[in-house]
């Protein structure tokens, strides 16, 4: 969050969704009436997100919205998101065979930044503006339009991004030819806006029957800032998240992964 705070100007709203039933039994309290908002426990998990947003951001002024979180919601945060009318969602997410981030994705309406907890401190890290961007298309209309939100990160100050491309047939190699022609198909999607002075392009292509693997290993050779990705793209529009590239990614990734739903497709940066 700090990165992207430095990278470009936002107002940054913050939502803490609790259970009621541990945080009342975490405190001491009677238990909670289904619900129902209590108004102490808003109060304690108030003073205590305030000093942890201080050292994590250095900052005491933000909007910080407090609510009980039931099981009967489908995506509290994704709900969150629209009612404040977003045009981002951060969301932590862990590294394993669960994570609440990958419901919030599927019900989100607006773009999810994935932050893997192991880059999550309790204190204040430098800030360092975004610098370079991986994103990966599988040459859908869907697909392509991440490649738009990659550069409009990179849009004031500059950097290199990445386009990637997993040719998910049986071979596992490419030959020159192919490799060749799949690299000129991704310099061709470019948006033509793009200040080729201020950000490089460099394209990586790579045939692998696992692509979303594929791709978690690509994030780790070429350690970029953020990667992007579309939340579904040639599977279907209507196919959902689960079992989906993406979703391997965003469990496995060590970098934060933005992900583009269709509501919030952009075509030009």
């Amino acid at each position: 969050m700090r990165e992207l705070a430095a990278a470009v100007p936002c107002d940054i709203h913050l939502v803490h969704l609790y259970s009621p039933v541990r945080e009342h039994e975490r405190l001491g309290l009677d238990p909670p009436v289904a619900f129902e908002v209590d108004p102490e426990v808003v109060e304690i998990l108030s003073r205590e997100l305030r000093g942890h947003v201080q050292r994590a951001l250095g900052r005491t002024d933000l909007p910080l919205r407090i609510r009980p979180s039931w099981r009967s919601e489908d995506d509290p945060l994704a709900w969150e998101a629209e009612s404040e009318d977003a045009d981002l969602l951060v969301v932590g997410t862990r590294q394993g065979r669960t994570s609440h981030a990958l419901a919030t994705v599927r019900g989100a309406r607006v773009p999810v930044a994935c932050v893997p907890r192991p880059l999550v401190a309790e204190q204040p890290l430098p800030l360092s503006p975004i610098r370079s961007v991986l994103v990966t298309t599988d040459f859908s209309p869907l697909g392509n339009a991440a490649v738009a939100q990659a550069y409009r990160l990179l849009a004031r100050g500059g950097g290199d991004v990445t386009l990637a491309y997993v040719d998910a047939g049986n071979a596992l190699t490419l030959d020159p030819d192919r490799s060749n022609e799949l690299e000129t198909t991704l310099l061709g999607i470019v948006p033509p806006s793009v200040n080729a002075h201020a950000i490089h392009t460099r394209t990586f292509v790579t045939a692998d029957p696992s692509p979303g693997e594929a791709i978690v290993k690509a994030i780790r050779r070429l350690a970029p800032d953020v990667v992007v990705m579309a939340s579904h793209g040639r599977s279907g529009i209507g196919r959902a998240l689960h079992g989906s590239v993406t979703e391997h990614v965003v469990r496995h990734s060590p970098k934060p992964v933005l992900v583009v739903p269709v509501a919030s497709v952009v075509q030009d940066p």
